[in-house]
């Protein structure tokens, strides 16, 4: 019976070193497992940035791509919606129709689109601003405004208004010969080409004072704010000399209105 006992015991030990060794051997397995996903999830993301920073950055070609994407959406969302409203179903894409500028359709949020993305030439680079000096309409180039005073594009000049012969065509495209315009927006005449434009009273072909036309080609006399002694006449020691010119008639102020000196008093 004692022996029994024993044999009884033994088992029983067996069975609990058994079990002990089983769990450790568990253990392990598990702990080898949970460090095999580790390195997996730190392999994955250092692929993943790997990858990510191998991207490169965005160009003007991928911003032209993705305003054709872009369009390419709307015109899916308007095919829809035109299936929509001919009685068919629901659109079948869920495409949203968005403001693309640079489509040439004028949309909502927009104030120009001239089928391009670039400031300049009209419309601003975000459809939203119609530019001084330009007219717009949609899906088609903006055109310079002949008349506003502001030279832009192909415009030579613009003096503020459409009129011919008065230094710049009227259609803008040319300075008119015997003219000057300052800055393509002020045009004046050319005094000295013997050819009496726009303000000029005289042009003798020079700009030499004293001849009897002035060099702004005004016909000089008394009066011109030009002092020439020899007179309109160009001859020194008559009655026609000048002995001073200020540019006025008023008689009080030392020359008087035949260009004579005369005193004046306090």
């Amino acid at each position: 019976m004692k022996n029994l006992l024993n044999v009884v015991a033994l088992v029983a030990v067996l069975m609990v070193l058994a079990a002990f060794v089983g769990c450790s051997t568990g253990k392990d397995t598990n702990s080898a497992g949970l460090d095999s996903f580790s390195g997996k999830i730190t392999s994955t993301s250092i692929s993943s940035s790997s990858r990510i920073s191998s991207f490169p950055a965005a160009t003007s070609s991928d911003r032209n791509s993705a305003v054709r994407q872009r369009i390419s959406s709307n015109d899916q969302g308007r095919k829809d919606l035109s299936q929509t409203a001919a009685g068919s179903s629901a659109p079948a894409s869920g495409l949203p129709i968005r403001p693309v500028c640079g489509d040439g359709i004028l949309e909502s949020g927009e104030q120009c689109d001239d089928r391009n993305i670039v400031s300049g030439d009209g419309c601003s680079s975000s459809c939203s601003i119609i530019e001084s000096g330009w007219t717009c309409s949609a899906g088609n180039p903006c055109t310079p405004i002949c008349g506003d005073a502001i030279v832009v594009s192909y415009e030579r000049c613009d003096d503020g208004n459409t009129n011919s012969n008065d230094g710049c065509a009227g259609n803008c495209l040319n300075i008119e010969h015997g003219w000057r315009c300052q800055r393509g927006t002020s045009c004046t005449p050319v005094c000295g080409d013997s050819i009496i434009r726009g303000t000029e009273t005289c042009d003798d072909g020079g700009v030499v004072r004293g001849d009897g036309c002035s060099p702004l080609c005004q016909i000089e006399g008394c009066g011109d704010g030009f002092y020439d002694p020899n007179g309109t006449n160009n001859i020194l020691g008559d009655s026609d000399d000048e002995q001073c010119d200020d540019g006025n008639t008023d008689n009080r102020d030392g020359c008087n209105t035949a260009c004579k000196n005369v005193r004046t008093t306090g």
